[in-house]
């Protein structure tokens, strides 16, 4: 399914159910008008996955949809078969060039009910989305593991920017992260600076012993009341090893420039791509 307008329908905009798998969807314009400027609403979710794995929703190249202004959540994916979905090169609350703000009332992306390895952007650049502008979450991850949320830009959300479990708001830390449920509730670091110039994150990572992991950091603007940030830009990732108590050290440095008065957010992802939400914010001095 490419180039379609796909908008003002009573429910779904897309639904790909248990029957339908290896679909692509590229470059459709889901609850918008025809030049991606308004909402022309579908009554609920812009994409709606239910068991059904392997689907691309959107590719780098110019091949990424508009999926905004939907009456509920962007892309909704659910179900133990719903599995190995990708999610790149989407604006998702915006319209095509990111400038106009059209959130969907729920949440960018929301992916639940045991659906498993799913992947929202990428390690490369040109496989980001931008989530941003929409009415609850940013990324809503209610139940299931190894869903991955990389170098995406996610900004302006309602609420959290990435949120994981039943429970809105955010999930604390704990030590040695032996905890089951969405994504195993993995941890995210924990920032002590950040230095402007090549920029310069120091902090500290507490999770499983003995196991590598992708932190990445994120460019953000404002915090919430608690400290804590979403991530409008990525600056950059580190790959590093706990040791046998779960703990390492870590500073980093980036070529991109961040004005002071702007903060430094961070995710951490499992070696099973399963990401943590963002870290409390620390201000770029």
């Amino acid at each position: 399914v490419a180039g379609n307008l796909i908008s003002g329908n009573a429910n779904y905009g897309v639904r790909l159910d248990s029957l339908a798998s290896y679909n692509q969807l590229n470059k459709n314009l889901i609850g918008v008008n025809p030049s991606s400027s308004a909402a022309l609403s579908n009554g609920h979710y812009g994409v709606y996955v239910s068991g059904s794995p392997r689907n691309l929703i959107g590719q780098p190249g110019g091949r990424g949809n508009v999926i905004s202004g939907n009456g509920d959540d962007g892309i909704h994916i659910l179900g133990a078969n719903s599995v190995s979905n990708s999610i790149r090169a989407n604006s998702i609350g915006a319209d095509g060039t990111w400038a106009i703000a059209i959130g969907n009332t729920g949440n960018g992306v929301w992916i639940g009910t045991s659906a498993c390895g799913n992947w929202v952007g990428g390690t490369n650049a040109a496989d980001a989305n931008f989530i941003g502008n929409n009415g609850d979450c940013g990324v809503r991850i209610l139940t299931g593991t190894n869903n991955a949320v990389l170098g995406n830009m996610i900004v302006s959300n309602r609420n959290l920017g990435i949120d994981l479990g039943p429970t809105a708001g955010v999930t604390f830390n704990d030590v040695i992260d032996p905890d089951t449920g969405a994504n195993f509730f993995q941890n995210f670091p924990v920032l002590h600076e950040a230095t402007t110039g090549s920029v310069t994150v120091a902090g500290f990572f507490n999770s499983r012993p003995s196991a590598t992991y992708r932190l990445e950091f994120f460019r953000c603007d404002a915090l919430d009341a608690l400290g804590y940030g979403e991530g409008r830009s990525l600056i950059g990732a580190t790959n590093v090893t706990t040791d046998a108590s779960g703990t390492v050290l870590f500073e980093a440095a980036f070529a991109m420039s961040v004005p002071t008065g702007a903060y430094v957010t961070a995710t951490a992802t499992d070696p099973f791509g399963n990401t943590s939400e963002f870290s409390r914010g620390v201000p770029v001095v």
